[in-house]
């Protein structure tokens, strides 16, 4: 279980735009280049790869804590590097762009056990960032690199789109490297556009110009599904744009019935946004009905079984004045947390902690 909450409020998207870190001025890797060496990093876990020996094929997948999609795709990258082991493959998480307040590589790796059952490195002051990231132009994690049997990268992109196919046909000998040449070419000039859109975005937000906030918005909502997420400044923007309420009203239901309908995770992200103490929503336009409708539909798909949807859940509950529903849901989702054994342990505990002390204010209020 991934413990991670894709909250759709302000802050979400400023950081999507300064994290998709700025290309630069020209591409030096990408694929048909020499891989460059893992000299920068330190070698927490296997043996390490000082050099791509002729005749391997190695994976590798640049991630970090603090990433909820890095996390959630551990399992599958554990996958590959348990089937292709017998084929000559060697899977390398490389650990990057730390942050002060996540929780610690070795932590997190000591606490995964044989769930990350492949080498683990972790770059030293950035150099390694550098020479795959930077230099590729790649701007988020996570991020996988397929080096070839000839120390050459022959694939970029994201470790659950497509990577396995890659490996197949590098290790037959099947892979068409000028093709993927080309398509990476034209990813970069899709990304570009992200970028572009990305960082108008942010600095409508912290204007506060909801025109340009919603208007760029909608162009990098309708770009690609992948940035669905970002239909909460829409939603924001259109919350100031029209003090009716109606025009958010009507996309908020879009959202619910057509964009986020089989999607768990938007859902849940929706009804946070509107109910979240830091979403920076105008006062009194906070939609309850429209969190409660999206998040039971979130609980619905997830069969009561997620607790960020259950903790979600009885955070609309409480403020639609339900104190005892959203103690008796919130005790629900600490239930499912204390039972679980996957995922992070310190992620966990550190999720119980906040679990807690939101059921703690449902109790005193309903005893006030």
């Amino acid at each position: 279980m991934t413990f991670s909450r894709l909250a759709m409020t302000t802050a979400a998207v400023i950081l999507l735009a300064a994290s998709l870190v700025a290309a630069p001025a020209e591409i030096t890797l990408k694929p048909g280049d020499k891989a460059p060496a893992l000299s920068q990093v330190d070698w927490l876990k296997g043996e390490p790869v000082s050099t791509f020996q002729s005749g391997q094929v190695y994976v590798l997948d640049f991630w970090a804590t603090w990433c909820g999609p890095c996390v959630r795709s551990i399992p599958h990258v554990n996958e590959l590097a348990s089937s292709r082991k017998k084929d000559g493959v060697t899977v390398i998480g490389v650990a990057i762009w730390p942050s002060d307040s996540m929780v610690p590589t070795k932590t997190f790796v000591d606490d995964q056990g044989d769930k990350m059952n492949y080498t683990i490195a972790t770059d030293i002051e950035g150099a390694t960032a550098e020479a795959y990231m930077t230099a590729s132009g790649s701007r988020g994690i996570p991020t996988a690199m397929v080096i070839d049997r000839e120390g050459v990268v022959a694939w970029i992109g994201h470790p659950m789109d497509g990577m396995d196919g890659v490996v197949d046909a590098v290790v037959d000998g099947s892979f068409d490297m000028a093709a993927e040449a080309e398509k990476r070419a034209e990813q970069q000039k899709s990304q570009e556009v992200v970028q572009t859109l990305s960082e108008a975005i942010g600095k409508a937000l912290q204007a506060n110009d909801w025109e340009a906030a919603y208007e760029n918005a909608t162009k990098l909502a309708e770009l690609d599904e992948r940035y669905g997420s970002v239909n909460s400044v829409r939603y924001q923007a259109l919350l100031y744009l029209d003090e009716s309420g109606e025009r958010a009203a009507e996309l908020g239901r879009e959202l619910l019935t057509k964009t986020f309908k089989e999607d768990p995770r938007q859902l849940n992200g929706l009804a946070w946004f509107i109910v979240a103490p830091d979403n920076g929503m105008p006062e009194g336009m906070a939609d309850l009905e429209l969190a409660m409708l999206a998040i039971q539909r979130a609980n619905e798909l997830t069969a009561a079984a997620d607790p960020n949807v259950l903790d979600t859940m009885a955070c609309v509950q409480f403020a639609q004045g339900d104190h005892q529903g959203a103690l008796k849901t919130q005790e629900a989702a600490i239930a499912i947390l204390e039972a679980d054994e996957g995922g992070s342990e310190s992620s966990r505990e550190a999720m119980l902690k906040k679990f807690r002390e939101t059921l703690a204010k449902y109790r005193d209020a309903q005893n006030s």
